[in-house]
């Protein structure tokens, strides 16, 4: 959501977010949160951490090697 935001100037705050739990037929979880939200704040935070965390456990490129490295998907 937060690299959506920062990537694509159409999207922006405020966010909302509406759960549908399994069989309620009801929707009554309903949330907006703005920029300076306390949790959207948090949220961005931990999601620019875990991406670095995630970008740091790659492995390394063998520059040495003249054959492409696969990555099985």
């Amino acid at each position: 959501m937060d690299s959506t935001i920062r990537s694509n100037a159409s999207v922006g705050s405020p966010v909302e977010m509406l759960i549908y739990r399994k069989n309620s037929f009801s929707l009554d979880e309903y949330y907006c949160f703005d920029d300076d939200d306390n949790y959207m704040l948090q949220l961005r935070r931990s999601w620019e951490t875990k991406l670095r965390e995630a970008i740091g456990a790659l492995p390394c490129l063998d520059k040495e090697s003249k054959r492409p490295i696969r990555i099985a998907l």
